[in-house]
């Protein structure tokens, strides 16, 4: 019963926790950083090849443990250095741990913002990624699909400067690939 009211605490710490993140945005109160997940992130990113000032790439990042809907470990984790970010945007991982073992379940290589949404599928919420530069911008949603999470929506739009609108394009998730279901150009 002490080891329900303790999992009970935790999961409502967790889940009143931030929901949104932002690439510009420092993360509060952030975590350690699991060495398991430096190791994996390790493989893909090269700091001398960046150009970043750091040698540690655990000083280019940082973490939080993020509730979405599983009593198993899970981090975010994305840059607090630039270094590692294009214009307007970072890349950003969720991981989950298994023991001491970290799985990927959840990635993007570049995004304004990531908000975790109270919306769920398959017990897990759901995630929007946002992106946004001058001219164009693009929103994802992804749910949960067995063992990581898959795009099930995506509107981009570009500024048509003659057209004087957005013309967006939407796409959703059908028989397991995104396919363009609507075309329009919103007028300013």
């Amino acid at each position: 019963m002490k080891r329900f009211f303790i999992s009970l605490l935790l999961v409502s710490r967790l889940a009143g926790a931030s929901d949104e993140f932002a690439a510009e945005e420092q993360i509060e109160n952030p975590d350690k950083i699991p060495a398991s997940i430096i190791a994996l992130l390790a493989h893909k990113i090269d700091l001398a090849e960046l150009g970043c000032l750091e040698s540690k790439l655990s000083d280019t990042l940082e973490a939080k443990r993020i509730y979405i809907g599983t009593q198993v470990k899970t981090f975010l984790v994305k840059p607090k250095s630039w270094c590692l970010c294009g214009v307007a945007s970072c890349p950003m991982w969720i991981f989950q741990m298994r023991g001491q073992a970290a799985n990927r379940i959840w990635s993007t290589e570049g995004s304004a913002a990531l908000e975790i949404l109270d919306q769920k599928r398959n017990g897990y919420r759901r995630l929007r990624e946002i992106s946004d530069t001058a001219g164009h911008g693009a929103e994802s949603i992804w749910s949960w699909h067995g063992a990581k999470y898959e795009e099930t929506y995506r509107q981009v739009w570009t500024w048509n400067e003659q057209k004087k609108c957005r013309e967006t394009e939407v796409s959703r998730l059908i028989n397991g690939k995104l396919k363009n279901t609507a075309n329009s150009c919103v007028p300013e």
